[in-house]
């Protein structure tokens, strides 16, 4: 007890020194424990992102032009015929169409038709668009001359009611006779 007595301002030293030495040691690694949780945390809200991100794409309608039809019934008419599918989830309710017909690289002046707005639902693969070129048949030798198309269909999915995230499929077709190419294509 004497050793205690005589030396106790250097054992109140050393633990004094050994307290600190421990606080900073815990005060370095909390801060290391912010750093890991802040990135932990980043890596959290990013990987919700993406599977939110994952869950619209997967959880939406995807119409897409399936089939093109020129029915004989159609060509006196001069009527194209696409038919359009819903591939998605969810009904699409088609908002727009963009109809473009280029004949030997020119733009033909069409006037087309406005397109009835209907809802497409999933798996739905009897959905018709007609589109009336009039003009351009006129001067076109059926069977035999090379139209391309331009087309793009705008839609919605029914569930967003206030139009925010607008769908579409575009897409660039030969048409050769009753010959249906596909030149391009794209989605969003």
């Amino acid at each position: 007890m004497n050793f205690l007595n005589t030396n106790s301002g250097a054992i109140t030293g050393l633990a004094t020194v050994v307290l600190a030495a421990t606080s900073v040691i815990l005060a370095k690694m909390t801060i290391s424990y912010v750093k890991h949780t802040s990135k932990l945390s980043k890596t959290a809200h990013d990987q919700f992102k993406l599977q939110r991100e994952q869950h619209l794409l997967e959880n939406r309608p995807w119409v897409y032009i399936t089939k093109f039809d020129r029915p004989p019934e159609y060509r006196l008419r001069s009527i194209f015929k696409f038919t359009l599918e819903n591939c998605g989830k969810l009904p699409a309710n088609l908002d727009d169409v963009k109809f473009n017909l280029y004949y030997n690289k020119e733009l033909t002046d069409e006037d087309i038709q406005e397109v009835q707005k209907n809802v497409i639902f999933p798996g739905q693969k009897d959905y018709f668009v007609n589109f009336g070129c009039y003009q351009a048949i006129k001067k076109i030798k059926d069977n035999i001359d090379i139209y391309v198309v331009d087309i793009k269909f705008e839609y919605y999915s029914v569930s967003d009611f206030e139009k925010r995230k607008k769908c579409s499929f575009s897409g660039t077709f030969e048409i050769h006779g009753n010959l249906f190419n596909i030149l391009k294509s794209h989605a969003e």
